[in-house]
């Protein structure tokens, strides 16, 4: 009876440290899985023994399980994703969004963007000042945190879109080609140029240089959704001596006569900040193909050659 009493007790002190809050009940609520499992193995390896059955008793299997209960104690804590994690870092995310809001600067954001998303209505410097200890806690993970991008994607505000795109551009060194279609997902809904400016130069990046994305972005470039054309477009942006010219060229003559205006600004773009490493490239590119070439292409593409 003192035996068990002992594991009883066992029992409730790690049971109630799972209402502990934040990760000191993750930690605990672990150690209680990792006590099931090393009970679990023990009971099995007993029941394979031909001696179980002449020494097992109640003292025994209460001993096992408090000697379990010791070394699950010991044993660290292996930090990992979970959802609960996931949704209280949404929680503290909508929080310190909340706290910074401004109303008035809310309804003017929003207007700029054809009044298509909700605001709390937070500038830059002050958005990422909300998250820069998130950020800085999930770096530490080495890994990316799908639930918590797909929550905060899913959120009628727009900082929460800007906070999956700041996400992804501090680890994207942990991004691989099997997460294209992930972030695929993300750049062809809640669409405006803002998001898929943010996303493009990620995914455009990803195992940099990677042949297998380089074909994509020639696809991408003459799909149906015309956003996804400028992601294409606008890819290589701030590559420099390292952008590949012959995709470069092919993607831009590829959207020729397009009538989007978001397409002919891109296009403008692209040459742009191409031109600021290969001018004369740029020079020569424009003069080929001006006829072709929307006006504002031209103008945007010409504005440092």
């Amino acid at each position: 009876m003192e035996v068990q009493k002992l594991l009883t007790g066992q029992i409730l002190s790690l049971s109630g440290s799972s209402h502990l809050p934040g990760e000191a009940g993750r930690k605990l609520s672990g150690r209680l899985i990792l006590f099931a499992a090393v009970v679990l193995y023990l009971v099995m390896l007993l029941l394979t023994t031909r001696v179980f059955h002449r020494i097992v008793t109640t003292e025994l299997v209460l001993i096992t399980g408090w000697a379990a209960l010791e070394i699950a104690r010991t044993l660290p804590y292996r930090k990992g994703i979970t959802m609960t994690g996931t949704k209280q870092i949404c929680q503290e995310l909508d929080e310190n969004f909340r706290a910074a809001a401004n109303p008035d600067d809310a309804v003017h954001m929003a207007a700029y963007m054809r009044n298509q998303f909700a605001f709390y209505g937070i500038k830059a410097a002050a958005r990422r000042a909300c998250y820069k200890r998130i950020l800085k806690e999930e770096m530490k993970k080495k890994e990316i945190n799908w639930e918590l991008l797909d929550l905060c994607w899913e959120d009628e505000h727009r900082e929460m879109q800007y906070f999956v795109a700041d996400y992804l551009f501090r680890l994207h060194k942990y991004l691989t080609v099997s997460d294209i279609p992930h972030l695929e997902k993300y750049l062809r809904s809640k669409q405006w140029w803002d998001s898929v400016d943010s996303l493009d130069e990620i995914i455009g990046n990803i195992e940099f240089p990677n042949p297998e994305v380089d074909q994509l972005m020639l696809r991408w470039s003459k799909d149906p959704d015309f956003w996804v054309h400028r992601a294409a477009i606008d890819h290589q942006r701030g590559r420099k001596e390292n952008t590949n010219i012959d995709l470069l060229k092919s993607i831009l003559v590829n959207n020729f006569g397009s009538k989007e205006f978001f397409i002919n600004k891109a296009i403008g773009w692209a040459l742009r900040d191409y031109s600021k490493t290969n001018p004369d490239w740029v020079r020569d590119f424009i003069r080929e193909h001006r006829s072709e070439m929307a006006p504002l292409s031209v103008r945007e593409g010409s504005k440092y050659v």
